[in-house]
Formats: structure tokens, sequence, C-alpha cells
């Protein structure tokens, strides 16, 4: 299985200025810091689209022992998308990601091929899951919430209250309408189709040549991933995250690997 060192590394030379969805318009975490860019991966189709951003948790929905007006303060019994049987979503159980408002000016998710249910990976540290676009953010310009369940999975305190995580959380969105979970509430689904949109997508951008640079700076250099404390001579920084530069080649060539393997046994 892939590992969450592999797909950032597979990733991160994409991340330039050239493939910027919202250039202009740059969004905020859900904390008020950023920018945020959001990021197109070339040769992906359906499009795929990247961002690292907070991790704040989204409780709303139906109440559960866990999401109430009791644990959270602005709790609210109802989400942007409903369950087949027409019910709010349960954000204690359904791992799920939340986007800013239809028709946002910084980024409309509806222009671009995403809808209620999309697929998508979370990733933070060495933890990663799939989820589906659940909520929106009536802010705007704000990005980066997850579902309690979400959270949870990735090792971040789901507590609504004093919970989440102020960044390094890495989003992965597969766009288009066959990576839309239907039933929403059918996690198992998203994890079934994740992986199998994970795979699509590592050996497509493993066919593309990386443009020169990318985002990631030197030690101690200016970009929107830089890493606090500064890294190492031996560590470069990625996505915010200081990660020892041999680590980086050998998920790179793993990366490799797994292409090669795929081809092989066709």
């Amino acid at each position: 299985m892939v590992t969450t060192s592999q797909i950032l590394a597979a990733i991160q030379p994409f991340l330039t200025e050239s493939n910027k969805v919202n250039p202009n318009t740059p969004l905020l975490t859900s904390y008020g810091t950023g920018p945020i860019y959001i990021y197109r991966l070339p040769g992906t189709n359906p499009q795929v689209l990247v961002y690292t951003s907070s991790g704040a948790i989204d409780c709303d929905g139906i109440t559960t022992s866990q999401c109430s007006i009791t644990t959270d303060p602005s709790y609210y019994p109802d989400t942007a998308f409903h369950t087949s049987t027409d019910q709010p979503l349960d954000a204690s159980t359904l791992p799920f990601y939340v986007l800013p408002i239809a028709g946002s000016q910084y980024f409309d998710y509806s222009v671009n091929n995403i809808a209620g249910g999309q697929l998508g990976l979370a990733i933070y540290g060495n933890n990663m899951n799939f989820g589906v676009l659940g909520d929106e953010n009536a802010d705007a310009q704000a990005t980066g919430e997850i579902s309690y369940a979400m959270a949870s999975s990735l090792g971040i305190d789901p507590d609504p209250n004093n919970g989440g995580i102020e960044t390094g959380v890495t989003y992965i969105l597969f766009t288009g309408s066959s990576n839309i979970v239907n039933p929403i509430e059918n996690h198992s689904l998203a994890a079934s189709m994740g992986n199998n949109a994970l795979n699509t997508m590592l050996s497509q951008i493993s066919s593309v040549t990386p443009p020169p640079g990318g985002t990631t700076p030197p030690p101690g250099g200016k970009g929107e991933f830089n890493c606090s404390p500064l890294c190492t001579s031996t560590q470069i920084c990625l996505l915010g995250t200081c990660v020892e530069k041999k680590y980086v080649t050998y998920a790179a060539i793993g990366v490799s690997a797994l292409f090669l393997l795929s081809i092989l046994k066709k």
C-alpha cells in the first residue's frame, strides 16, 4: 500500500505557480491564516486538485453525544448535503471535508466539477483517510475543516471546542461525476473508490515531466509551505513539514516502482 510520504513526494513537484487554480484569490485556513492556494495536477483525468490547510472540526449535522449544542457552542443541526434518506450527515461517524460555500469568489467548487459527495483524501502526518464533501463553510474565504470522524481517523483531536489543527492537513480532491460517492453516507464505498482514484492519479502523474522548481523553499527560504522551525541541511520542507531528503528519494523510487509494476502486470 502506498504511504503518505510517497503520495506527498509524487505531487510536490507539481505545486507550482502555473498550476494554481486560484492565483489571484487566495483562500485562508479556518483559523484565518494564509494564503492557501489550490493546485491542479497536470495529466490527471478526471482533474485532481490539491491544497494544504488547517483541520478545524466540523461537528454539524445529526445530534450525537460527540456533536451537539452541549459539546459545540457553534453547533448547527444540519449539513449542506444530506444522506440518501434526506437526513443531515453524522459528523461523529462519517469522515468528510468542507469547502467554502458554492459561489465563493475565492474558490467556487460548483464550477470546478465538484459536488456534494465528491471523493477526497485527507493526509496528516502518517495518517490518511478518504472522505466526501459533506458540508459548506459559510465563510467564502475559509477552507480547511473536517468532520469529527475524519479528524479522529487522522490522529487529530476531534474536540469541537479545543481540538483541530491549524495547519499541515493536505487535501486531494478527485473531481468529476465518476468520483461522487452515492450514497454519500457509505464510507466503505468511499474507501474503495478512493483507492482506485488514488492509484489512477499516481499512474497518470508519473508520466508527466515535472516543471522546474516548485513551491518547496530551501531551508530558511520563503514560500507558501515554510517550515517552522526551519529544516536542517539534511531535510527539505515538504508541504510545511520537515522531511529527511533520503526518505523523499525513497518515496519517489517507490512510486516509480509501483507504476512499473502496474505496467508489467498488464
